[in-house]
């Protein structure tokens, strides 16, 4: 993985002082086993892997992150997969 646009919809997951945003060069949303191995993200300017919602089992094994310009891997979990609205769309 190569590119990423950067894209700046920041969001307070925990209500604190700081924000991320929900967006990455790949993404696993409410997933099961699902296992991410011997990638190369180099170069993003951006987060590589957002795991997102609940993603049980998931492996992330071997892969090298470098230059990306925000985060490697970004875990944001939620309580009720029915409960939020992501961008003005429902999960159910």
């Amino acid at each position: 993985m190569t590119t990423a646009r950067a894209v700046f919809r920041l969001q307070t997951p925990s209500g604190g002082d700081w924000a991320v945003e929900r967006v990455a060069a790949l993404q696993l949303r409410w997933t099961e086993g699902a296992s991410i191995t011997r990638n190369h993200f180099h170069h993003l300017d951006g987060t590589a892997l957002l795991l997102s919602g609940a993603n049980s089992g998931a492996k992330i094994i071997g892969n090298e992150f470098a230059w990306l310009g925000q985060s490697a891997i970004v875990a944001w979990g939620e309580l009720d997969r029915c409960g939020e609205r992501l961008f003005g769309a429902s999960l159910c």
